[in-house]
């Protein structure tokens, strides 16, 4: 692992699993959660990952991606949501998705803690 991403992992660890929690409201859920998530970022974006992490924006990355990971495809979140799941390495930023037509994509005008699954 690069030095760059290494500290990053160690640094952010307490906040993924703090929001894996939230997601899950299951410890060893959370914990699995930001297990799978690293791993699949590791072995299919490592590059991506290691540019984020150099940049300061990899806590951000995971965040999303534990999020989608967390998301049951069946929920209302899920049905919602999910064309960004298959597109979530696409960006580096959470919140930086464009408005479709229809203004019902997330995007950083509308998301509010309400809209979070609990």
């Amino acid at each position: 692992m690069n030095e760059c991403l290494e500290i990053a992992v160690q640094e952010s660890m307490p906040a993924w699993h703090k929001f894996a929690f939230t997601l899950t409201r299951d410890q060893t859920n959370a914990k699995d959660l930001v297990s799978e998530a690293l791993l699949k970022i590791l072995e299919n974006q490592r590059d991506k990952a290691e540019e984020l992490a150099c940049e300061n924006r990899l806590l951000s990355y995971v965040h999303r991606a534990i999020y989608f990971m967390a998301i049951d495809d069946s929920s209302r979140y899920g049905m919602k949501y999910m064309q960004y799941a298959d597109r979530w390495s696409d960006y580096d930023n959470a919140f930086d998705f464009e408005r479709d037509r229809k203004s019902t994509r997330l995007n950083s005008s509308h998301v509010s803690e309400s809209r979070m699954p609990s």
